[in-house]
């Protein structure tokens, strides 16, 4: 459609959960006669969230890693840009958000949006060096500064946009994530737990996820009570040593490595407990899906306190013996909580994809949001 405001969104691929995840949510439930996005990603490999774009309408494009090959990179970048006529560049990269904003502002784009999507911890002199220069430049390319937390906001724009960036909340169409029992009985039948404590995580099997503190974590518990299962879901270069450790710690045969799965919201149904020991995090949105299913949320220290609203949420420090976290999931398990009330905390505090849409139409259109 000719009048179709047209946004270009770059990230790092669309395969399953993070960016992707977010993009495609606020896509399903826009206005598409109004906006029409398309996506430009360094990866080949498509996972259920490419697929979906793409039958949305959804036109993706592939672009060499800037990182090995920047020139090239810009180069086929204004090719995109140039060939679609886009009205807004809405760019993922985080720190280096201001690559593909400075190709957009030099080919005439004239709403550029940085969006920060985690809270990274810096250390040595090139993390301080890329830090540094994000702070600095992105503020200067893009013409709006978009962030999923203030903790997020601060690690890649710096101090100084505390109070500039805006905050677009990592929303979820939360109706698909109300508990219901019966699926719940029939999540568990067909793993085989139905008798168990269900302890479960989602999340890209990498070191930011913490998943081997959370292995040691499962076998703690399982010291304690042997009628447990620990469920991952995701997938990453963490399987095979992921694996090992859970021989090694003798507790192989209670754990079920689920890979990527796009049933996720009824998995969640059938866990009793929620856990994510990150070591850092943006925002964690497969953890506020596990909220508005209404389980207890055992999470990082270094997780945003956002999700500090929901009423079965704990934040613990990472630093402690992993017993500390098993005694602290163990001492709840008998109280009693309806977990339908997920759902409502989560519309009541703002999460509901529903209530962001007309804000991040309104940044689309060029109308700064108060």
């Amino acid at each position: 459609m000719d009048n179709q405001i047209r946004v270009l969104h770059i990230m790092s691929g669309a395969v399953l959960g993070g960016v992707s995840t977010v993009v495609l949510n606020y896509y399903q439930h826009i206005d598409r006669n109004k906006f029409k996005f398309d996506i430009a990603i360094n990866t080949r490999q498509l996972g259920p969230n490419g697929h979906r774009l793409k039958e949305l309408g959804t036109e993706i494009f592939y672009l060499p890693l800037k990182s090995r090959n920047p020139l090239k990179y810009i180069r086929q970048l204004k090719g995109i840009i140039e060939s679609g006529e886009y009205d807004v560049i809405h760019d993922h990269s985080g720190l280096t958000s201001y690559v593909g904003l400075a190709v957009g502002k030099y080919m005439g784009v004239p709403i550029r949006i940085a969006h920060a999507h985690s809270a990274p911890q810096f250390s040595g002199i090139r993390g301080m060096l890329k830090s540094k220069a994000s702070h600095y430049i992105n503020p200067k390319i893009a013409t709006v500064l978009v962030s999923c937390s203030q903790d997020a906001t601060h690690a890649i724009f710096g101090s100084r946009s505390l109070d500039d960036a805006f905050i677009l909340k990592n929303a979820i169409d939360v109706g698909k994530f109300r508990f219901d029992a019966e699926k719940r009985n029939t999540v568990r039948e067909a793993l085989g737990i139905n008798d168990h404590l269900v302890i479960g995580t989602v999340g890209n099997l990498d070191p930011v996820k913490n998943q081997k503190y959370l292995l040691e974590i499962f076998a703690s518990i399982h010291k304690i009570r042997q009628d447990v299962t620990l469920v991952i879901v995701g997938e990453g270069p963490l399987l095979n040593e992921l694996k090992a450790q859970a021989k090694t710690l003798g507790v192989a045969s209670n754990i079920m490595f689920l890979g990527r799965r796009t049933d996720v919201n009824t998995l969640l149904m059938g866990f009793d407990v929620f856990v994510m020991p990150s070591l850092h995090e943006g925002f964690a949105i497969a953890a506020l899906e596990a909220a508005a299913s209404g389980l207890p949320l055992y999470l990082s220290d270094k997780i945003p306190k956002e999700l500090s609203f929901a009423t079965r949420s704990r934040f613990l420090p990472i630093d402690r013996p992993p017993e500390y976290w098993s005694e602290e999931i163990l001492s709840s398990q008998n109280s009693k909580y309806d977990r339908v009330k997920g759902v409502e905390e989560v519309i009541k505090n703002g999460f509901d994809i529903r209530q962001n849409i007309q804000l991040l139409e309104n940044i689309y259109q060029g109308d700064r949001p108060i």
